[in-house]
């Protein structure tokens, strides 16, 4: 019987062919592929057979067609290659849907083309005279220059419009812009309107001042980030798809286009929630989801404390409201350590970033004469050590007139402002800051306790960190929760990270900490390096041989992605779309991850080439190691037996062409196309349909 059974199966290599009962006959086969598995070892098949949404087979043609029967459908991949379908830890999904409004499409503009963007889009949609105005994807880096005609920000937006409230929506959820008129009309927690102004940011809006852009004479310029955008009413990501119900649908359609078929809503609350329900309720649900909960702590802090287990309680009621819904889950909490790297080099005083770091903010002096000319010269540094700028600090009342203020600038060159020694604020970028500061409670503390008690408590921990403090920080919690809890196993993640400090990515990877790095960031860029490297390192200038010397902190410190997986942290993918782009571009980050490398004027410049990756990391951050990060990898993240079958086809071999002998094959990758993507074993996106 046994000999019987080996020559059906010798003979049986045909579509259609099935060799004995035993064998479960296959609903889908693709056979002559170049099929990266991810599995421990990174094999190599070349076919696949799927039965009702599970793999059943991974291996060789051959074998493959053991599973076909009279029903089974066979494709053949023609030599294309499949991998697990992509895993993006970080995004905003409600945020990426194209919607008919006023997009600025993140073009740099000084304020005259700006404002005639904005004019344009009044015609396009004829705003009605009480309608708020608000603009998509500002940049709020770059661009934004003064001109003759509109001398600051918010002067620009008052020229659009001063009966109506107009707004900026940064890119990124940490900056954005409003007019006078949406300004003034600001209510303190009394409920009475009182405006943000000069009066307000030194009383009852204090703690919201470093979130507020100010001129020389501390009123408001129309910047805002952080917290000040909420104060100041500017639409948060959701309010386009919240004003366009129908559009919901787009989300899985955008995320299956680029074979993205599990993300992570890193910052998810109630409202995103009850989308993502009605996108499962109607049917349309083709991605598996997991949130990271946004939580409030107002109802939990008071009496001089915090209470974690009402806290802990009220989070883990919401995971459990998601048991009806299989491919939702909310097992993971979002932790903002800290805001954003980026100030504003051009305002005068500098705007300093609102990250977190270990050493104060460097504060750079331009030479506005010369910049008036349209020449770029550093004149140097504020020296914070200085007699003048000591006893700025020991009596800042004395330097907070205008009169004293332009006295001081005349004398020195420079704004008592400028005198800070500004590390930044831990959670400084969430306004519960404020609630947790009202307790007596120390944010470090609370940021310590809080993981500990997540951790203790099964819920995973996803935390957005910018600067190395905030890192340092993040690590800290992470280290003392698995002290109090060593059993525990759960992948405790990192955001962004753009500056960690070269002893703290020892520290990640000792923890085993899941890093979830946007890729696409980690490349040169004068325009933007300008918003940042200044206030990190003391440059000898603003040319670019200054701003990328390998010996900066900055090249040392910047995106340190080899580092921290080499001492053993787990690398994942996190596009953080529409941050930049509603687009999440998934091997546009596999391309940079690889090379770092970009053109400055005409020469190729890498940022820090020590830290880059192989193809096979970028790969397994956006497959295995994304399915670890979100509690999953049992179920997915590569193509094995027993796994559900969420597939994707691409048109080239990116393995290929990373480890080519032309180094410039590796920019091929960033130009991928997804032909097809399978979810639990089912086509919902099919390239030459989408045409």
């Amino acid at each position: 019987m046994k000999r019987t059974a080996l020559i059906l199966a010798m003979l049986c290599t045909l579509p259609g062919c099935k060799n004995d009962n035993d064998t479960p006959e296959a609903e889908l086969i693709f056979v002559n592929g170049y099929v990266y598995t991810s599995d421990k070892q990174k094999s190599i098949a070349s076919s696949v057979a799927i039965k009702d949404g599970e793999i059943l087979y991974v291996g060789s043609d051959d074998e493959a067609r053991r599973y076909s029967g009279d029903t089974t459908r066979v494709v053949d991949l023609a030599g294309k290659m499949m991998l697990p379908g992509l895993h993006d830890v970080h995004i905003h999904p409600t945020g990426i849907v194209d919607v008919d409004m006023c997009d600025l499409g993140m073009e740099p503009r000084d304020l005259d083309a700006l404002v005639a963007a904005l004019e344009q889009c009044k015609q396009t949609y004829q705003y009605d005279d009480e309608e708020l105005i608000l603009a998509l994807s500002w940049n709020s880096y770059e661009g934004n220059d003064a001109t003759d005609t509109y001398p600051s920000l918010v002067a620009a937006l008052d020229a659009v419009s001063d009966k109506q409230p107009v707004y900026l929506q940064g890119p990124d959820g940490h900056s954005g812009a409003a007019n006078s008129y949406a300004l003034a009309r600001v209510k303190n927690a009394a409920g009475e309107v009182v405006g943000i102004n000069k009066t307000t940011l030194a009383g009852e809006f204090k703690a919201y001042a470093p979130f507020v852009g100010v001129d020389a004479d501390g009123n408001p310029n129309g910047n805002l980030t952080e917290s000040a955008l909420h104060l100041a009413g500017v639409p948060d990501f959701l309010y386009p798809l919240r004003t366009n119900p129908q559009e919901l649908p787009k989300i899985a359609e955008k995320l299956n286009k680029y074979g993205i078929t599990s993300v992570q809503d890193a910052w998810s609350g109630k409202e995103q929630l009850a989308l993502y329900k009605t996108l499962a309720d109607n049917g349309d649900m083709t991605f598996r989801l997991t949130t990271a909960q946004a939580f409030d702590i107002t109802d939990f802090a008071h009496n001089n404390r915090i209470d974690y287990s009402g806290l802990i309680a009220n989070l883990k009621a919401t995971e459990a409201s998601l048991d009806a819904y299989p491919y939702i889950k909310a097992d993971s909490v979002k932790i903002m350590v800290d805001g954003v790297q980026e100030g504003n080099l051009f305002e005068n005083p500098p705007t300093l970033p609102t990250s977190v770091m270990l050493t104060p903010f460097k504060q750079p002096l331009l030479d506005w004469d010369q910049l008036e000319q349209g020449e770029l010269n550093l004149k140097g540094y504020v020296n914070t050590a200085s007699e003048e700028c000591v006893a700025v600090r020991a009596n800042p009342n004395n330097f907070s007139s205008d009169e004293a203020k332009a006295s001081f600038h005349s004398q020195h060159g420079f704004y008592p402002l400028q005198c800070a020694e500004e590390r930044g604020e831990l959670l400084g970028a969430d306004r519960n800051s404020f609630s947790i500061k009202a307790q007596g409670v120390s944010t470090g503390d609370f940021l310590v306790r809080f993981v500990t008690e997540l951790d203790k408590a099964g819920l995973t921990v996803h935390m957005h960190a910018v600067g190395d403090g905030a890192t340092h920080a993040a690590i800290d919690a992470i280290e003392t929760a698995k002290v109090a809890n060593p059993a525990s196993t759960l992948p405790h993640a990192i955001a962004h990270m753009q500056l960690v400090h070269p002893d703290d990515q020892q520290r990640l990877g000792k923890l085993g900490i899941y890093l979830a790095f946007t890729y696409g960031w980690a490349i040169p860029g004068y325009d933007y390096d300008l918003s940042v490297i200044p206030f990190v390192d003391k440059l000898d200038s603003l040319a670019a041989e200054s701003l990328y010397q390998p010996d900066n902190y900055y090249m040392q410190a910047v995106y340190p992605t080899k580092s921290a997986k080499d001492a053993g942290a787990v690398l994942v993918a996190g596009s953080d779309a529409p941050v930049d782009t509603r687009e999440p571009v998934p091997f546009v980050h596999m391309a940079t991850g690889i090379s770092r490398s970009d053109f400055v004027g005409d020469e190729l410049i890498t940022l820090n080439a020590d830290q880059q990756l192989t193809i096979h990391d970028m790969l397994a951050a956006y497959t295995i190691n994304g399915a670890r990060a979100l509690n999953q990898d049992a179920l997915v993240g590569s193509i094995e037996v027993g796994k559900r079958a969420d597939l994707i086809v691409i048109d080239r071999n990116v393995v290929k062409l990373a480890e080519s002998d032309d180094p410039m094959a590796v920019y091929d990758i960033a130009e991928t196309q997804v032909l097809t993507t399978l979810f639990d074993g089912k086509v919902v996106y099919n390239a030459a349909k989408a045409q």
